[in-house]
């Protein structure tokens, strides 16, 4: 008996052995892509303009990777620029020029063969002590008055505006709590209010000018007491003679703590406006310091006369 002829089976084997060597051309013409892509390098380009949407010339360009640079170029004469990098990761991207804040990117990941387009505005550096203004700007009372940071706690800066703020919350608290003690040992002083008293501060805010306030007719049923601390030379010569160092000084801090409590409101509202203005507007805190001085001086002239 002959043996079972299976001729079809032989092409069968011939095209899986062509599939293979297809497989492995195709896989290593990929390889080799991919290796020409991973060794392209990244493109950043773009253009550093003024504020005047002019171009800068001249403008240090550098790739940066924590901080450090790893490549670097240079703006041309159109502001336009180019710097290639064969790093990949996490990169910012930094333009930089003499007498210009620099300016830079967030963190973003670089990709080889990729390109990045940027747009860099260079802002002109405020003039400092190593970089005076020249004579012919604005003079010390005309220039802003700056918001620096004055302090540190717990990691976070504190400028002098938020330092103002808080001046005077802490001596607005203080002023409450001292007029407090002063009360119930000065004691306080009642006046009970007429109706039309009582009736002009229900219709009229303490703002309106005379020529707007509402003048009430008739006034039926209104009632209303008013609470004051009034004490002066007579009292703090009193206290003086006495002896009472610590009622006599917190009758003289009361004023004070007011005098901190405007002069930080002032710091936080005339941060960036025109010194002149908070210079002037210092007159006001100023009269509350020096009260309490001339008090105590002519309270003490006068417990020493004969």
């Amino acid at each position: 008996m002959q043996p079972l002829q299976l001729p079809y089976h032989v092409p069968c084997v011939s095209r899986s052995r062509s599939h293979c060597r297809c497989c492995l051309w195709v896989a290593l013409l990929a390889l080799v892509a991919a290796r020409a892509a991973a060794d392209e390098p990244v493109t950043v380009r773009g253009q550093v303009l003024g504020l005047d949407r002019a171009p800068v010339e001249g403008a240090a360009i550098d790739i940066l990777r924590e901080g450090a640079s790893v490549s670097a170029g240079r703006s041309g004469p159109d502001g336009s620029f180019t710097v290639r990098c064969a790093a990949t990761g996490p990169h910012n991207v930094r333009a930089s020029r003499a007498g210009a804040r620099a300016q830079e990117t967030e963190r973003f990941p670089l990709s080889a063969g990729r390109t990045f387009d940027f747009t860099f505005v260079l802002v002109p550096e405020a003039p400092t002590a190593a970089n005076p203004a020249p004579s012919g700007e604005r003079s010390w009372l005309m220039a802003p008055l700056p918001n620096p940071v004055v302090f540190h706690a717990g990691g976070r800066p504190f400028t002098l505006r938020a330092a103002g703020v808080g001046v005077a919350i802490i001596a607005v608290a203080l002023v409450l709590l001292n007029v407090l003690v002063l009360g119930r040992r000065l004691g306080w002083k009642k006046r009970r209010l007429s109706g039309h008293e009582v009736g002009d501060l229900v219709f009229n805010k303490p703002q309106t000018p005379f020529a707007e306030r509402v003048q009430p007719i008739a006034v039926v049923g209104a009632v209303g007491v008013e609470w004051s601390l009034v004490y002066g030379v007579a009292e703090i010569k009193t206290m003086m003679a006495a002896r009472q160092r610590w009622l006599l000084a917190l009758s003289l801090a009361s004023p004070v703590l007011v005098g901190l409590a405007v002069l930080g409101l002032l710091v936080a509202m005339l941060v960036g406006q025109e010194r002149y203005l908070f210079v002037g507007m210092s007159l006001v805190p100023a009269g509350f310091f020096i009260v309490p001085a001339i008090i105590a001086l002519k309270a003490r002239g006068q417990l020493r006369a004969p």
